[in-house]
């Protein structure tokens, strides 16, 4: 009886490689690498929305964004930023493509005209409408990979993790 090994079936991932060329990669083990996996599942949920979600012409920070200004209209881009915890500059780059869709719009704070209001138009209230049905939908999806237990497991795993950030501030102020 051949040895599991000698076939192939059941080396691991570091013995493991694919050609690209002429020449062998060499596949490293990082299955225990917990930061590596969450980036791995986050960028899956990020590649599920986009390609369910792509008939919207808007991304999951831009949905935030126009839910996040619908229910707190005239906030400010440094307010969003600090809510979404990144960068202003990341928030200004998801900003232009809704500005340019005429989903929000800008005015003058009267307390001070340095200052810029941000709001949802009426146009960007149908696309919030649309972008958080297919919110839901892509939750439902997620939920579904779950059984109510790990569920709960991972959400409190998650929330454990972002209390990090409240507890001890930004861990790496930008």
């Amino acid at each position: 009886m051949a040895d599991a090994r000698e076939s192939g079936s059941s080396r691991s991932p570091a013995e493991r490689s694919r050609e690209t060329g002429d020449r062998p990669l060499a596949i490293p083990d990082l299955g225990d690498i917990v930061g590596y996996q969450m980036s791995l599942a986050i960028g899956t949920i990020r590649r599920h929305f986009d390609t369910h979600c792509s008939h919207l012409g808007l991304t999951q920070k831009q949905v935030a964004i126009l839910w996040i200004l619908d229910d707190s209209p005239d906030t400010l881009q440094a307010e969003l930023a600090k809510i979404l915890k990144v960068a202003r500059a990341s928030v200004s780059a998801q900003m232009t493509g809704l500005f340019e869709k005429k989903y929000i719009k800008a005015s003058q704070d009267p307390a001070d005209r340095r200052r810029m209001l941000l709001r949802v138009t009426a146009a960007g209230q149908d696309a919030l409408g649309q972008g958080k049905k297919a919110t839901e939908m892509h939750e439902q999806w997620l939920a579904s990979q779950f059984s109510a237990d790990e569920r709960l497991q991972l959400l409190g795993m998650l929330q454990k993790i972002h209390q990090l950030d409240i507890a001890y501030g930004p861990l790496f102020p930008r």
